[in-house]
């Protein structure tokens, strides 16, 4: 009997390589690639103990002296990283992208669910500098020789600095866990492994590889890497709290999580509204995220993975949104708000998308983000004066957004007509995603059943 894990690492392998073979018929592409997506959910779906179509859900697959397996607490977070996925797949249809997005991006999502899925769970290291690579790629295609490289370097860089972190991690549990002291003991491998998680997250304050990435990558691919990319890492950070005691009960943990949490937070309020180009604001918008993940995982409650289950679910439908929209104004304008002066009342769906989708990211009432910030603002241990900077931190990206529109409608009478530039197909998918950014705002119960028990596999 196949065990699912293989079939989990392989069908995004399928699905890459169907987007690049019907690269020249996009319909074609998102339809096929998109259907081997909805098949690994419906895998995912199954009962831990359950088999489906001849497939082991929790079935072992030994590979190079490792085991993959889809735990209990893999099965719905891979299911959200898959769900994440192929949204943003379907977003990419009528989006500007580099020509390897979709392809790239499942050989990329193929590595993150074997990261999440392999044992010893240290050995995820090794995966992710793999997908840091494919990372590199999707920044990076199709620029000319004059274009900047920092992002798609600071990405591949931070993969391959936190390999050695994990494995010396590794090391120095089994060392520790000998010592007659073991509690002391485990505080260097804690340490490595907070280092190698925030490397992959980008949520190392001082070395992140989030603004330069999003300067350089179209933003539906700056999108992906920050949910798809950060959404692993992030269930890996679970992971390691849920499987490991020591890591677990570590006081060193919650305040390395803390602190690096409100400074990404501090980040956050001293850049968003200072911005003058989306891809920037798209940075700060992560960071604000990041910042909120790495609070909420401190805490080690149940209420923590929740928050960081629903804030990848938000993230993705507000940076689709908000990364439509950018991408669309970047074809035609560009990013910075002098190029975009003028030009929203013609662009006015591309508008739309930045304005709902950029105010979600930031946190504002009656958007899913909104839910996403008041879910991570009560989790235990988060005290006041954080939630304080919480809530000023999305209104300084907030500002950053409300200058973006300001500088899209200045003039706009004198300079352009009012046409719908869009496409109906561009029309609905920015439609569609602004019912979901304000729908879900008001009825989040909608998802939250799905949030509670992917998050209660990790407590």
């Amino acid at each position: 009997m196949l065990p699912a894990s293989a079939l989990i690492a392989l069908l995004p392998l399928l699905a890459a390589a169907a987007a690049f073979f019907l690269r020249r018929m996009p319909i074609v592409k998102i339809a096929v690639a998109g259907g081997i997506c909805l098949l690994g959910i419906a895998v995912l779906a199954q009962p831990i103990d359950a088999t489906f179509l001849g497939v082991d859900i929790d079935g072992r697959l030994n590979l190079l002296g490792r085991a993959m397996q889809v735990h209990e607490q893999d099965r719905l977070a891979l299911l959200i990283l898959f769900s994440c996925a192929a949204l943003l797949l379907i977003a990419s249809w009528h989006t500007p992208q580099n020509w390897n997005f979709a392809p790239v991006g499942m050989l990329m999502l193929s590595a993150l669910s074997a990261a999440l899925m392999v044992r010893p769970v240290q050995y995820a290291g090794l995966i992710f500098v793999i997908a840091g690579a494919l990372g590199a790629l999707m920044i990076q295609a199709e620029q000319d020789e004059r274009a900047s490289t920092l992002g798609a370097r600071r990405y591949l860089v931070s993969s391959v600095l936190a390999l050695p972190a994990f494995l010396g991690a590794g090391y120095l549990a089994q060392r520790a866990a000998s010592s007659i002291d073991s509690t002391a003991s485990f505080e260097p491998a804690v340490v490595l492994l907070l280092l190698g998680a925030g490397l992959v997250m980008g949520a190392l304050p001082l070395f992140t590889w989030v603004y330069s990435a999003a300067q350089d990558a179209p933003p539906l691919t700056t999108a992906f890497l920050g949910t798809v990319g950060v959404g692993s890492a992030s269930f890996l950070l679970l992971t390691f709290i849920h499987e490991f005691d020591w890591f677990h009960a570590s006081e060193v943990m919650p305040t390395v999580l803390r602190t690096s949490g409100v400074l990404l937070l501090l980040t956050a309020v001293a850049l968003g509204w200072t911005h003058r180009s989306l891809s920037r604001l798209m940075g700060s918008a992560l960071l604000l995220d990041l910042g909120c993940v790495l609070l909420a995982a401190a805490g080690r409650t149940q209420q923590g993975a929740e928050a960081i289950t629903f804030g990848i679910v938000a993230r993705t439908l507000s940076m689709a949104l908000f990364g439509i929209g950018a991408a669309r104004l970047r074809e035609r304008g560009g990013d910075d708000f002098d190029a975009l002066r003028g030009i929203g009342a013609r662009e006015i769906w591309s508008t739309l998308a930045i304005c709902i989708g950029g105010l979600s990211l930031a946190g504002f009432p009656a958007t899913i983000g909104f839910v996403s910030a008041w879910t991570s603002m009560r989790v235990p241990g988060v005290e006041v004066e954080t939630i304080v900077i919480i809530v000023i931190a999305g209104i300084s990206i907030a500002v950053g957004i409300l200058r973006a529109l300001s500088a899209l409608f200045d003039d706009a009478e004198e300079k352009f007509s009012i046409e719908q530039a869009q496409t109906r197909s561009e029309r609905w998918t920015i439609g569609i995603l602004v019912v979901l950014v304000l729908g879900l705002g008001f009825y989040p119960e909608l998802i939250i059943p799905l949030v509670q028990a992917a998050a209660a596999a990790f407590h």
